[in-house]
């Protein structure tokens, strides 16, 4: 393997680490106005560039995988506080502009709205606990 080739797959790996780090621990999905533009000045990548690496490194669209993180974020938040807090609170913090922006996306990806998703997430975790 060459010396240029190396240094390529390097650039590669570390720009996949930049982008995963902007998702998985800087959490830039919370923003509800986040977008492929304000990930691009985050990272520094063209638009094409980015497109690339959010397609090899998770094979979606960016807002795929804003929701995709937004949705694993309200099931998290879902199994903490149960019904303790309200539908525009866990809107709010995990990402959504809204209640009804959360609904429309959850009815749109998973067929269901915020209800029947809790007791589904409440009803598999108590599952998960009795096994």
């Amino acid at each position: 393997m060459s010396l240029r080739t190396n240094i390529y797959q390097s650039l590669e790996m570390d720009a996949l680490h930049q982008l995963r780090k902007s998702f998985e621990e800087d959490y830039c999905f919370l923003q509800p106005d986040f977008s492929l533009e304000d990930l691009q000045g985050r990272l520094g990548f063209s638009e094409e560039r980015l497109i690339t690496l959010l397609r090899t490194c998770y094979g979606q669209s960016f807002a795929e995988i804003c929701c995709t993180y937004r949705l694993k974020c309200l099931k998290e938040l879902i199994l903490k506080y149960g019904s303790e807090i309200t539908v525009l609170d866990y809107a709010v913090m995990s990402g959504f502009k809204d209640a009804a922006h959360m609904q429309s996306t959850l009815h749109e990806c998973l067929g269901m709205d915020f209800e029947e998703f809790r007791r589904n997430v409440l009803f598999l975790d108590n599952r998960r606990k009795k096994l």
